[in-house]
């Protein structure tokens, strides 16, 4: 069974920092520039703790000496001191809403943040469907060690067809005004604490037979499990480390967004772009179209559809459909079983990336030759500059391919959904002493 529960969250004091000021995206979604950014924005930024600057003088090797991880514990411990992060007294779940608009089309997303109760992998009840890169991994659990906290959200997802919990959701929004709400990148993000008990155990009792699945926060799911792993030996089962912070969203509402992914490709040994249109004509019938109209015409016209675009320079690219996803190489098919051939990005990476472009898991799994964005015009930037070689644009997964395949037991390749909008670090954050 699923069992989630409140907790003593640790806040920012609104009397001593705006909260607009100390909160940020992601840590995996922060750029240098934004880094920059949330540095001057307050000395008390959780970007410190997070994801925080390197010097010259760390200690790279381990956490015995000075480094970035063992400064985020340094200045969470000082903020604690100076009152700026307080920890609740009361344990709550929290009703958290984001407001936002895509293409004219206004969303209200709404789910809760409780403590999950954690599950390895292969039990039925947590599912992920992406591939995760070891090296977040190690570098999440760096700071997990320093800090004993949750910093960031892990953005998962539960059926709920008589939307019970939405309904609770709703009843709170209505009654009560948001103590926490802050505007980010063209997105409301706004929380309020749940404490009553009775809400708060109907909230339990629904979720109690739920299959959950990770939308977003892969890397830290695996690495929480990892920490109670390490912490058990120790101190024995049943510790607060057997716990997480979550959040967690219905996957009928119809306000979860997904957005494409796409890839940049470099480094590649004799790449030629007249070859690789030669061997997918093979596979795919092909089009020219206008780098302006990639956004209309890479839409499929049915959801068994599979279309890709792919761009190499100049003014044009080519619109790649397939033709027949259930004939494809047989190696192809070993890669990807089943329903993973109607995945989109499963055909661009076990098709073209790896049988027609030979490149391997390794080499996949490499910053230095793939690459993501989210934008259309970012990748095509990347191309014309000469960084990359090319740029290979698809439609977004759907939320059904999500719950499928993660049910199947199968994993889609990394960076195969984008749920937008990402959830704010610094709202709501948890030390694991309960």
């Amino acid at each position: 069974m699923a069992e989630v529960r409140p907790f003593r969250a640790l806040r920012y004091n609104p009397a001593k920092v705006a909260l607009g000021s100390v909160a940020t995206q992601p840590y995996d979604k922060i750029t240098p520039e934004m880094q920059a950014a949330y540095y001057e924005a307050s000395p008390y930024n959780i970007v410190r703790v997070i994801l925080g600057r390197e010097l010259s003088a760390d200690d790279a090797s381990g956490d015995d000496g000075s480094n970035r991880y063992t400064r985020g514990a340094e200045f969470m411990e000082q903020w604690m001191g100076e009152g700026v992060l307080v920890e609740d007294t009361a344990p709550a779940m929290f009703a958290s809403t984001q407001i936002y608009e895509i293409e004219g089309r206004a969303y209200r997303r709404r789910g809760f943040v409780a403590l999950l109760k954690l599950e390895p992998f292969g039990t039925g009840l947590i599912f992920p469907h992406e591939r995760t890169f070891q090296k977040y991994k190690d570098d999440r659990l760096r700071l997990m060690r320093a800090t004993n906290a949750n910093h960031g959200h892990i953005f998962m997802l539960y059926s709920d067809p008589t939307r019970t919990i939405s309904r609770i959701l709703e009843r709170i929004e209505e009654h009560n005004e948001p103590t926490m709400a802050v505007e980010a990148l063209g997105v409301r993000h706004t929380m309020t604490p749940i404490t009553d008990p009775g809400t708060l155990g109907a909230i339990a009792g629904v979720m109690a037979d739920k299959q959950l699945f990770i939308a977003d926060g892969h890397h830290r799911y695996e690495t929480a499990v990892n920490y109670r792993d390490e912490m058990r030996p120790v101190h024995g089962e049943g510790g607060p480390y057997d716990w997480c912070m979550v959040t967690l969203f219905d996957m009928e509402d119809k306000s979860l967004v997904i957005r494409p992914t796409h890839r940049l490709v470099r480094n590649l040994e004799g790449f030629d772009p007249v070859a690789l249109r030669r061997k997918l004509e093979a596979h795919f019938t092909i089009e020219e179209c206008r780098t302006s109209q990639i956004a209309s015409r890479i839409r499929p016209a049915s959801a068994e559809e599979t279309r890709l675009v792919l761009y190499t320079g100049g003014e044009t690219a080519l619109l790649l459909t397939l033709i027949d996803r259930w004939r494809l190489p047989q190696a192809v098919k070993q890669e990807a079983p089943g329903l993973m051939l109607e995945l989109d990005v499963t055909v661009l990476h076990g098709l073209i990336l790896d049988y027609v472009l030979g490149m391997s898991r390794e080499q996949q799994n490499q910053v230095g030759n793939l690459w993501y964005v989210a934008a259309i015009n970012e990748g095509l930037d990347g191309v014309r500059s000469g960084e990359y070689q090319a740029a290979f644009f698809l439609n977004p997964t759907r939320i059904g391919q999500v719950r499928a395949v993660a049910a199947s037991g199968n994993v889609m390749p990394q960076k195969s959904t984008d749920f937008y909008p990402k959830l704010l670090t610094g709202l709501v954050m948890r030390r694991i002493t309960e």
